[in-house]
């Protein structure tokens, strides 16, 4: 029976995506800012202007001239506004005894030194120096270059804001508009087709049969990393109906990739390698546990990434082998055909562990936190087994423990998160 390491699996799905769609990895497309929350920017972004544009006031307040930065009574003069050119509105900027009212984001007037907080003043409100017959407000003592946010200080033009590989939050959309961009470049969603199963699995509650829960499993964690699901598909026991299903889906929804689960053992009822075992294919036996069983296969020129059917093991080998081949999310830490990536770091037992014996790596669900110290920190969530599905709940990583090990707590593993929220 042939048995692998992960990294070797991995690398040769790998293989077979590069050989069965290639540029799949980098293909990208080009959206308007506001639909790209949430994904993954595919080329460095770099300021086209300077943020700020121009030098403005931080403050709704008084603008001042070097002669008046040490404070005094002082008439007001003209009011500027943002988004009004102060060269329009107060050609003289504040001179002699006279200050000028300017707003917050107004760009800065002729001779402006400082600003100072309309609150610092006395009367401390516009309306009451407007109020008196004089027009007076008395000012303390200001710093050159008070509340003055200069032109180019937060970035400036040709300086890189946002990395390619960068998921796309709130911050990066309000910097990109902010720099007058109107579309971005991300990574394209791969496109999948869900294929689950079997004759047991099925919505209609029975005395001898289950819900599917892989399949609203998949379709979420695709959802979660990146991935367009696009389809589900439902086959039963029979492999010709299983191949005839397959191909219409295929030629509907065009995927990039198909997700299979369950189907690829031994048993009589294996549907999944019955038919692809006929196309240019592998099935084994990966080490790691759970998801020992492993598979893959091209059908009607779409590479099918073939998992095991337990709830767990489907969930296991989807983050050690779908993540880092498809999900854009990974796109800053790129596969290479020499060194697989599955996007793991380093953290620090907090229980001792033991491994399985008989060469197979467990991945354990875990949970993982960031201590004060910056040291990552992580601890076991429920029983090892590959049916503890709802043991599981509230895990937030894999923890890698290797076959044979005795780890002490303290020790060192590799985790790889089950959210990419959680990549370093």
């Amino acid at each position: 029976m042939s048995v692998r390491t992960p990294e070797v699996h991995l690398a040769e799905l790998q293989d077979l995506l590069h050989k069965s769609k290639p540029g799949l990895s980098s293909a990208t497309e080009s959206l308007a800012i506001s639909e790209a929350l949430g994904r993954v920017v595919a080329t460095d972004i770099r300021a086209t202007i300077d943020s700020p544009a121009f030098d403005n006031s931080q403050m709704d307040g008084y603008a001042l001239n070097t002669s008046q930065l040490k404070g005094g009574k002082f008439r007001l003069g003209a009011t500027i506004p943002a988004g009004t050119d102060p060269k329009l509105s107060c050609p003289e900027g504040p001179h002699d005894d006279t200050v000028v009212a300017i707003m917050t984001g107004a760009a800065i007037p002729t001779n402006c030194a400082a600003i100072i907080p309309v609150e610092a003043g006395t009367p401390d409100t516009f309306a009451a120096v407007e109020s008196n017959p004089d027009r007076t407000v008395t000012l303390p003592p200001v710093a050159a270059g008070s509340f003055i946010r200069r032109q180019g200080v937060d970035i400036s033009a040709g300086s890189l804001i946002i990395p390619a590989g960068t998921v796309i939050d709130a911050i990066a959309i309000a910097a990109m508009i902010g720099q007058g961009l109107k579309q971005v470049e991300v990574y394209r969603r791969p496109r999948v087709l869900i294929c689950t199963g079997g004759a047991e699995i099925s919505d209609t509650p029975s005395a001898v049969t289950i819900p599917d829960s892989n399949a609203p499993m998949l379709e979420a964690l695709c959802q979660q990393w990146g991935l367009n699901p696009i389809a589900r598909l439902h086959t039963n026991d029979d492999p010709e109906i299983l191949a005839t299903e397959l191909s219409a889906a295929i030629a509907k929804y065009r995927p990039d990739a198909v997700l299979t689960s369950g189907g690829i053992s031994h048993g009589r009822y294996e549907v999944v390698r019955q038919v692809l075992e006929k196309a240019p294919s592998w099935f084994g036996h990966v080490a790691q546990q759970p998801g020992g069983p492993q598979g893959w296969g091209i059908f009607d020129e779409t590479p099918i990434i073939c998992l095991p059917g337990n709830p767990v093991s489907t969930l296991v080998s989807f983050r050690t082998f779908v993540v880092p081949l498809l999900s854009p999310y990974l796109s800053s830490k790129k596969l290479s055909s020499k060194k697989p990536n599955m996007g793991g770091y380093q953290a620090q037992l907090q229980q001792a562990v033991s491994g399985l014996k008989g060469g197979k790596d467990q991945f354990r669900r875990a949970k993982v936190i960031i201590a004060s110290t910056g040291q990552a920190e992580v601890t076991m969530v429920g029983e090892a087994g590959s049916h503890f599905l709802a043991q599981a709940i509230g895990a937030n990583c894999l923890a890698r423990i290797p076959a044979g090990a005795d780890l002490p707590i303290g020790a060192t593993v590799t985790i790889y998160p089950l959210t990419p929220e959680s990549l370093i």
